[in-house]
């Protein structure tokens, strides 16, 4: 599955070529609840997919508060590379992980 995305962050926006199994997607789908239900024990979700344009990481903190990491890289070898964190709520899990499967089935029936 190769995926042209337009993302916004409050102070950047740009353009990235990212491209990822749908199988390695629903794994990230499953993880993230397998995360949300193991709360308050805490634990983490490292996403890093075969090929390497794209890699998120998922930490449950006190309280609920998902602490994670983003890396958004332009070329596989020798691009330049977008760092940042960001933070979210516990509850919002099984929310990411509907939009999570709901991606990956919409673009199984393109295929």
């Amino acid at each position: 599955m190769h995926r042209e995305s337009i993302d916004a962050v409050v102070l950047w926006s740009g353009q990235f070529r990212w491209s990822v199994m749908p199988s390695e997607l629903a794994r990230l789908a499953d993880e993230l609840i397998a995360l949300y239900n193991r709360f308050p024990e805490g634990g983490s979700v490292t996403f890093a997919p075969l090929e390497p344009n794209l890699s998120l990481s998922f930490s449950i903190r006190n309280l609920g508060r998902v602490e994670g990491t983003f890396s958004l890289r332009d070329d596989f070898v020798a691009g330049d590379e977008l760092r940042g964190r960001f933070t979210m709520e516990q509850s919002m899990l099984p929310h990411l992980a509907k939009s999570i499967r709901t991606f990956v089935e919409a673009h199984r029936s393109l295929a």
